[in-house]
C-alpha cells in the first residue's frame, strides 16, 4: 500500500533517507513535533539514512524506493528531475509522491525595509503567481507525462480468451448477418431470372 503520511512511514517501517547537512535534516533533528522526531530516528537506524546527497548517492537511494520499498524525504520540486529521468528510462512515472506535506520552507528576496517600491513588487509577483507563471515554467521545463495520475497498475499481463470472447461473438454475429443477407440476395436473384424467363 502507498505511503502517504508520516503515520504511515512509522507504521510500515520500511527504510528512510534524509539528505544530510540541509534545512531538512536540521528540521527533523530538532523536531518537537513526536512523529517527526521518530522519522528523524527511523532514518539515523536506516543504513545511510542520513548522507550528504551527491549524484551517486541519490541514484542509490531511487534505486532503493523503487527496489527495496525505502522513501525519501523530498522538497517536491527536487522530485521533478527524478520522476522524468526514470519516466525516459522506462516508459512510465514509478514513484508516489506522499499527500501529507511535513513541513514548508519559503524563499524571499530580501528588500530594504521602507523602500517605496516594494508595494509594487508584492503586486507584480502576486500577479506573476496568479498568472501561471510558476505552472508555465514546470510544463516548459519537465514533459508533461510526469504531472499524469500515476496508474494504479503499470505491469503487462497476457491476453486470454476472456478479453477477446466479446470481439469474437460479435465477429461472428456480423460475418452470420452478412451470409443470410448474401443467401437472401441469392435467392432473390434466381427469382428475378425465372420470372424473366417466363415471360
Amino acid at each position: 500500500s502507498p505511503i502517504d503520511t508520516a503515520a504511515d512511514l512509522l507504521k510500515k517501517g520500511s527504510s528512510l533517507h534524509i539528505c544530510a547537512g540541509g534545512s531538512y535534516e536540521m528540521y527533523f533533528k530538532t523536531a518537537t513535533n513526536a512523529e517527526h522526531s521518530q522519522l528523524y530516528r527511523l532514518a539515523t537506524q536506516t543504513p545511510d539514512g542520513i548522507v550528504k546527497c551527491d549524484g551517486p548517492t541519490k541514484l542509490q537511494q531511487n534505486l532503493a524506493v523503487l527496489e527495496g520499498g525505502a522513501v525519501r524525504i523530498l522538497p517536491r520540486t527536487t522530485t521533478l528531475p527524478f520522476k522524468e529521468e526514470f519516466f525516459v528510462k522506462i516508459g512510465y512515472n514509478p514513484f508516489h509522491i506522499g499527500t501529507e506535506i511535513l513541513l514548508n520552507l519559503y524563499t524571499g528576496m530580501p528588500v530594504r525595509k521602507g523602500e517605496v517600491w516594494k508595494e509594487y513588487l508584492n503586486y507584480v509577483i502576486d500577479r506573476l503567481r496568479e498568472a501561471g507563471v510558476i505552472d508555465k515554467w514546470l510544463r516548459d521545463e519537465f514533459i508533461p507525462q510526469i504531472f499524469l495520475p500515476i496508474a494504479k497498475d503499470n505491469t503487462t499481463q497476457p491476453i486470454t480468451f476472456i478479453n477477446i470472447a466479446f470481439p469474437l461473438f460479435c465477429l461472428s454475429c456480423g460475418l452470420a448477418a452478412a451470409l443470410v443477407v448474401f443467401c437472401g440476395e441469392l435467392a432473390l436473384g434466381r427469382t428475378s431470372n425465372t420470372h424473366g424467363m417466363n415471360i
